[in-house]
């Protein structure tokens, strides 16, 4: 799922949901700052595992390593985090917030 960022006029508040996470659900939210021109491979999490990304800053390709995406400063991407994943960055640096919701087993 992909939500791309959207822009309000500089005096308005802006409220979006982005994304509704259903319960039975780990949640863990995570800061990643990425410099420019850096690689990281993600390691597949439990079967299941569903991360959500939303770039505050930057710009970078993220996602399904078969299917990555460019996000910029406002968008948003869910992806199955139980397969290979990854983050690349190019000529800037990336702030990110990401939240992985893992099912809990038990």
């Amino acid at each position: 799922m992909f939500v791309p960022g959207t822009e309000i006029a500089e005096d308005e508040v802006g409220r979006e949901l982005l994304r509704r996470i259903s319960s039975g659900h780990s949640l863990e939210i995570w800061r990643l700052r990425m410099p420019a021109h850096t690689d990281l491979t993600g390691v597949p999490h439990a079967t299941g595992t569903v991360e959500h990304l939303l770039v505050a800053s930057g710009r970078l390709t993220a996602g399904p390593a078969d299917a990555p995406r460019l996000l910029g400063p406002g968008d948003l991407l869910a992806f199955a985090g139980d397969a290979p994943h990854l983050y690349r960055t190019d000529a800037e640096p990336a702030d990110v917030t990401v939240v992985i919701a893992s099912p809990i087993v038990g």
